[in-house]
């Protein structure tokens, strides 16, 4: 039996959509039957989407072996839950964790007031005596390019990252296409201790990273008539520029078993929640819950056997023959007694639901 958890640290990437524009013209001399096309413009028109997404590390991988802790002793299991996509970050140990929706950044780009649409099929016709009549069409098409920006792949100076994307093969050299810039710049800065080893093993602890808030930007430059442009300026998590930090595993004593619940945000890789369940303290608390009820239901048989014995005692004692006092007092005893079925109602329901805990644990054995 595989008695391990292999699980990757997660770091966190920005996914960047970017829709492009691109104007050419078409010449068509109808004369000589001679068709030139030229591109006249290249810009960003729509907004910049920037996704940010946690992949997984994969430049070590960690080891969690609790094999010794599957004797007569313990025999305890663990049971973790991965990232959706099975890039095999962990997310979670005995705990069901909800998705998160993810978040999608806009950054709204403003277009120069030359690079309008211009529209299509319009006819220049210059002086009929020196030059033959020409046909010009504007074309204007769309494309879409999409980056995944590593910080590994960007240049680091002072801790601060940039990089300059990639620019489309669109057109010739004399084309003029916009500039996209990236910089981000963490709060704090954490020098990592270069692993020289690729797999960590561990017994006792589970790894995670405390992610570390950063500033990230991205401009735009020379998009038409408009040189530099901020399109995006916001604060993202970067996971990989915090300390990697071990978390001790509690396993539980002799006959007293328990084990750590622990989980971890799927929006910035961090920490989320750390619990201990203990399986003695839920018996107690059934066993405490079984005593009360036990004592009510003593209690309620003996308001239903005495009920008519103190109903005639209060009449004899106060020598009441009216049927009137005879009803006020059945209906007080009455009372007294649906206050306490009330009362067992109540805590019926709260063993019910401790024995289903306490039947859950025993399932997870």
């Amino acid at each position: 039996m595989n008695n391990t958890i292999k699980y990757y640290l997660p770091e966190r990437v920005l996914k960047l959509t970017v829709n492009y524009v691109v104007k050419q013209e078409l010449t068509f001399n109808e004369k000589e039957e001679v068709a030139t096309m030229k591109y006249r413009d290249c810009y960003i028109q729509d907004d910049i989407l920037l996704e940010p997404l946690l992949h997984a590390d994969y430049q070590c991988k960690y080891i969690f072996d609790y094999s010794r802790y599957r004797s007569w002793c313990y025999n305890l299991s663990f049971e973790a839950e991965f990232d959706e996509n099975g890039a095999g970050i962990l997310q979670a140990i005995n705990i069901e964790t909800t998705p998160v929706v993810k978040d999608v950044i806009v950054g709204v780009v403003n277009v120069a007031v030359s690079l309008a649409k211009l529209g299509t099929t319009a006819f220049l016709v210059d002086s009929p005596t020196h030059e033959e009549p020409l046909n010009v069409e504007v074309i204007e098409k769309t494309f879409t390019e999409t980056y995944l920006i590593k910080t590994g792949d960007m240049n680091e100076k002072d801790g601060s990252r940039s990089i300059q994307l990639p620019k489309p093969n669109v057109g010739d050299l004399n084309t003029k296409i916009p500039t996209i810039e990236v910089f981000i710049k963490p709060n704090k800065i954490i020098r990592q201790k270069k692993k020289s080893k690729n797999i960590c093993v561990s017994k006792t602890e589970v790894y995670y990273r405390e992610p570390i808030l950063s500033n990230v930007k991205i401009k735009v430059l020379n998009n038409g008539d408009i040189q530099e442009q901020t399109v995006i300026n916001e604060y993202i998590y970067f996971s990989q520029f915090g300390a990697t930090i071990p978390l001790q595993i509690s396993f539980g004593k002799f006959f007293n078993k328990a084990s750590s619940k622990v989980s971890f945000s799927k929006a910035t890789g961090g920490l989320e929640k750390f619990a201990l369940t203990n399986e003695s303290k839920i018996k107690e608390t059934v066993d405490d819950f079984s005593t009360s009820l036990n004592a009510m239901n003593t209690t309620v048989g003996e308001w239903h056997k005495s009920k008519k014995e103190k109903v005639a005692e209060i009449e004899k004692k106060n020598k009441v023959k009216s049927d009137d006092r005879k009803e006020k007092l059945k209906n007080l005893a009455d009372k007294e007694l649906n206050d306490l079925i009330k009362k067992k109602g109540f805590l019926e329901v709260e063993k019910k639901i401790l024995i289903l805990k306490k039947e859950i644990v025993e399932l997870k054995k």
